[in-house]
């Protein structure tokens, strides 16, 4: 397919946003485009970066990070880069509002080991890699790389210089949204900080969970199912009965073990 450069451009981009195209054949689809040495190869990664699928999103944020090091000649447009980077903050918004309500208001966790809370965690961490790759887009990769190793190491001298670091390379409006996804403040601080961000009064279990069971990730959907079942909470049942008739057999399973429990 590369060989055909150009020509196959509008062909891949097609199947990239194709729902009836295999996902596995989606996902190869952004390091396939990557090798086009083009300028319309670049732009359909570009309109990738509002692709729902978080996971093939992240592919096609590598394959702009590999076509914008290894062909300097084509533009990166950053107004959809911050733009991308900015939509990512929100999710973590979120994320993190929904997080602190079920599981950081408590003195000690639930349970040990939740599901649920591990598998928002990650998708924590995840938005945070995201967004410093989609920086490296706009600002210098070694500076923006050397920040990410540091802020993801324990030494908080070194996570102090990384901070130190992007506060004097960022700039303008995308600043603001990226330093609140690595600020050290106390966990209750940064969750009413993320709240007026987000425009939010007030968050209970009960919408934390309907929110997350709303969301576009079946993982994160299935670890929530178990976590309603984890705490019997009965008034999600109409919802979970739903599930039962799920095309998605890890959701038909959760469902079929949690209605049991509620």
């Amino acid at each position: 397919m590369i060989q055909y450069g150009e020509i196959a451009v509008e062909g891949l981009k097609r199947a990239l946003f194709d729902a009836l195209v295999s996902r596995d054949i989606r996902l190869n689809i952004p390091r396939t485009l990557s090798k086009i040495h083009s300028q319309s190869a670049m732009n359909a990664l570009l309109d990738g970066l509002v692709e729902e699928d978080r996971s093939i999103r992240f592919k096609v944020i590598l394959a702009l990070e590999e076509m914008a090091r290894r062909f300097a000649d084509l533009t990166v447009d950053r107004e959809r880069i911050e733009s991308a980077i900015i939509s990512d903050v929100m999710l973590y918004s979120q994320r993190f509002v929904i997080f602190f309500t079920l599981f950081g208001r408590r003195e000690k966790p639930l349970r040990d080991g939740s599901l649920l809370s591990q598998a928002l965690t990650d998708s924590m961490e995840r938005v945070k890699e995201r967004a410093m790759w989609l920086l490296s887009l706009v600002y210098p990769p070694k500076d923006i790389r050397r920040a990410w190793a540091a802020l993801s190491a324990e030494d908080l001298t070194k996570r102090a210089h990384a901070i130190e670091l992007l506060d004097n390379l960022l700039t303008g409006n995308i600043k603001r949204y990226v330093f609140p996804l690595f600020s050290d403040a106390e966990h209750d601080q940064r969750f009413r900080a993320f709240l007026d961000f987000l425009e939010i009064d007030v968050m209970d279990a009960e919408s934390a969970l309907r929110a997350l069971l709303e969301q576009g990730d079946i993982w994160l959907v299935a670890a929530t199912v178990w976590e309603i079942g984890l705490r019997e909470l009965k008034g999600f049942r109409d919802t979970i009965s739903e599930l039962l008739n799920s095309e998605n057999v890890v959701l038909r399973e959760a469902a079929g073990i949690v209605i049991h429990r509620i």
